[in-house]
């Protein structure tokens, strides 16, 4: 019972959510740098192991929720919405992020949902339906 209230006070802690959360453009270019390169490095720590899988996750959340939002929000939204076509990879999605923050460091403070969504949106607008 100790270990358990111990394993939850810790997590509840800034160093937990500070070591390990993406928040900002500047924690996608530091939790993700695995993912932002051709090839994975050949030597990586656990800590970045764990990045990097948090990484992944993280984006393919935010992309999962684009898809809902979509279907939720139909024709009626005037919200702005990308479309990102199934056959797209994981990889070349990491690439369009790199591309984009490295195009706006700018706007590296900016929310890292927000991020996604814009180099997303950018690199795949939706077609209007007529």
């Amino acid at each position: 019972m100790r270990i358990v209230f111990l394993m939850v006070l810790l997590s509840w802690t800034p160093f937990a959510h500070a070591h390990i959360g993406i928040a900002t453009g500047n924690d996608l270019l530091e939790k993700c740098k695995a993912l932002f390169v051709d090839e994975m490095p050949d030597t990586m720590t656990d800590m970045d192991r764990i990045d990097t899988g948090y990484c992944a996750g993280y984006v393919d959340g935010v992309t999962s929720m684009e898809g809902m939002w979509k279907s939720v929000e139909g024709k009626t939204s005037h919200a702005s919405h990308y479309c990102l076509p199934e056959e797209v990879p994981h990889g070349q999605v990491f690439k369009i992020i790199k591309r984009w923050l490295d195009i706006n460091p700018d706007k590296l403070h900016w929310g890292a949902g927000t991020i996604i969504h814009s180099a997303l949106l950018q690199a795949f607008p939706c077609r209007s339906r007529r």
